[in-house]
Formats: C-alpha cells, structure tokens, sequence
C-alpha cells in the first residue's frame, strides 16, 4: 500500500472550523491591539494642544491601518460564513493570510518612523 504524504493527509482531512476560527480571530485581534502601542505622547512640553497635533500623523497611520486590518478580517469572517469544514488548504491559506496581517503592526511602525 503506497503511503500517504504528510501534505496529502492535510489535503484530505476535514477539519472543523471552530478552532481555525478561534485561532484567525485571536491573531486579528493581537494585531489590532499591537497597532495601537506605537501612539505615543510626545514628551512633556506644557502644551498639550501642540503635542496633540504633533501625534496626528501617527494617529492617521493608526486609523488606516486599523480600518484595513478591520476590513480583512470582515472579509475572512464573511468567507468563513459559507464553509462548514476546511481540508488543509483552507488551513494553510489562512495561516498565509495571517502570516501577512501579523506584518500591519510592523509596517505601520515603520511608516510612521519614516512618514
């Protein structure tokens, strides 16, 4: 009997979506509540108005890139509303996706460093 590769057994087997689910939204939301941690205060100065002026560039990144973030798991969400189960490549598709949501935060800090 010829065996079955690893990856043809992934391909094969029918996983329940609850816990791929589960998983998906945890990322997103790690993702989201990273996004946040590069808004920061200036430093002290007395004048809170100029200080809050000087973060709105940030602030905009943030906004951006929250709503993008946002709109991605909106669209998993929704895509995962029609399936009942996966195989492997429903696993390995969205492990991909968020292999590339997992890089928002990384981006967005980078952007703002360097507007």
């Amino acid at each position: 009997m010829r065996q079955m590769t690893a990856a043809r057994r992934l391909n094969t087997k029918l996983f329940d979506l609850a816990r791929l689910t589960a998983l998906i939204d945890g990322v997103f939301a790690v993702a989201l509540t990273l996004l946040i941690l590069d808004l920061k205060l200036p430093p002290e100065s007395g004048d809170l108005p100029r200080a809050l002026v000087q973060m709105v560039p940030g602030f905009l990144i943030y906004l951006f890139a929250f709503a993008s973030v946002s709109g991605y798991w909106i669209l998993h969400h929704s895509t995962f509303r029609h399936l009942r189960h996966g195989d492997g490549r429903v696993v390995v598709l969205s492990l991909v996706n968020l292999l590339f949501i997992t890089l928002f935060p990384v981006v967005a800090s980078i952007v703002g460093a360097h507007p």
